[in-house]
């Protein structure tokens, strides 16, 4: 069966936005440009300007929040790894052995170490989903990424993050692009990376504004709709042959989208479980 596949991978934020805001705008979407649509609902931002500032100075706005509520993980995360042992010194007494007379009375805390080896994962989130999605589920779906995400830095487990702005189906055709704002050996930029893993403007502008700029573009009935999200063929040939074409099945890739989060109840913990990730 021929199908009908395209797929981009950009290094950085700065070659994805120089390449939608640098080329034209194809011949199939010059009278109808989705990603500076005033739906502000739907996309949380005014306008494709605000979305653009979003993605070249980061979140600022939200920043605050959000490292807030991440830092209550760090410590979540050192009390899962410390262990109560009974010691000759410690910062509470262990009563049943100071009665009995025994050395070891005291309780002191031991810092476990779980895995000594430095880890590696390849994350590659598609936060991508159909236009009747509601845009509140999809940044707490890329928030609970964005928390596995800083979990793993926290414990020194080194990342690659890469997400989807767009990726769909129509008929035979699958067209999407990657983008990496993570490398293996970067530090963690929560302000860099929180607005493309957990903004829902990232896919509902940005995501939009790559197809409509898309070299090879050539599916006018995908044009009009902008495609199924690949969420919706998770498990269908199409999507299988389509993820082998992307690299998308090489064995250090976790693969996440809307569905996978979605059956974690939206835990990172479960969602790490249900994927395989050991925190």
């Amino acid at each position: 069966m021929a199908y009908d596949f395209k797929y981009e991978h950009f290094n950085s934020i700065y070659d994805f936005e120089k390449a939608v805001n640098g080329r034209s705008v194809n011949e199939y979407f010059t009278n109808y440009e989705k990603s500076h649509q005033k739906d502000t609902s739907w996309t949380k931002t005014e306008s494709y300007d605000e979305a653009q500032n979003l993605l070249m100075n980061g979140w600022s706005t939200e920043i605050e929040n959000i490292d807030r509520e991440l830092r209550k993980f760090t410590s979540t995360i050192q009390v899962k790894r410390n262990k109560q042992i009974k010691s000759v010194a410690g910062h509470a007494p262990c009563v049943p052995n100071a009665i009995r007379g025994v050395p070891k009375s005291m309780i002191a805390t031991k810092v476990v170490k779980k895995n000594e080896k430095k880890r590696a994962v390849h994350i590659i989130l598609n936060n991508t989903a159909s236009g009747g999605t509601q845009s509140d589920e999809l940044m707490q779906s890329g928030m609970t990424v964005l928390k596995l995400a800083y979990v793993l830095d926290r414990m020194g487990v080194r990342t690659k993050i890469d997400v989807i702005p767009k990726m769909s189906i129509k008929d035979k055709s699958c067209y999407g692009c990657t983008v990496s704002i993570k490398d293996y050996r970067q530090p963690f930029n929560l302000s860099k990376i929180a607005y493309p893993l957990a903004h829902v403007s990232f896919f509902r502008r940005h995501g939009f504004r790559y197809f409509e700029t898309m070299e090879g573009f050539s599916n006018s009935d995908m044009a009009a709709t902008y495609g199924s999200s690949m969420m919706n063929w998770k498990g269908e040939k199409i999507a299988d042959e389509y993820f082998k074409f992307a690299g998308f099945m090489k064995d250090d890739v976790v693969y996440i989208d809307l569905t996978d989060v979605r059956n974690a109840d939206f835990d990172y913990v479960k969602l790490a479980e249900n994927k395989g990730i050991a925190l």
